[in-house]
């Protein structure tokens, strides 16, 4: 079982759920997060005056999957997650070491 995390545009949340639901994964979690990196020059205006944005807005989405998904799900989001613009979306991949089945451990 490996953890898919990504990163992604907050508009490119439900284009990337739609996708991974077309290859069957069904469990997804998102959480709104911001980010900080190389777009910290970004300037936006709201109304009428300019500011810098330190953080953008992103949503990390997080599945877990087994092994032989791991590069389909990292394609499909790659894929669905795209907008042709400097992209600012990570995905990353990590083993899971367990899995909680809420049966009692001895």
């Amino acid at each position: 079982m490996k953890l898919v995390t990504a990163r992604i545009r907050p508009d490119r949340l439900e284009p990337v759920h739609a996708a991974l639901m077309e290859i069957g994964i069904s469990n997804l979690t998102a959480t709104e997060v911001k980010g900080f990196g190389p777009e910290v020059d970004h300037a936006e205006i709201h109304r009428g005056a300019q500011y810098q944005v330190a953080f953008m807005p992103m949503v990390k989405i997080e599945s877990v999957v087994t092994d032989d998904l791991v590069a389909q799900v990292v394609a499909t989001i790659r894929e669905a997650s795209t907008t042709g613009q400097a992209d600012r979306s990570h995905i990353w991949v990590s083993g899971v070491l367990s899995e909680e089945t809420g049966e009692a451990k001895p």
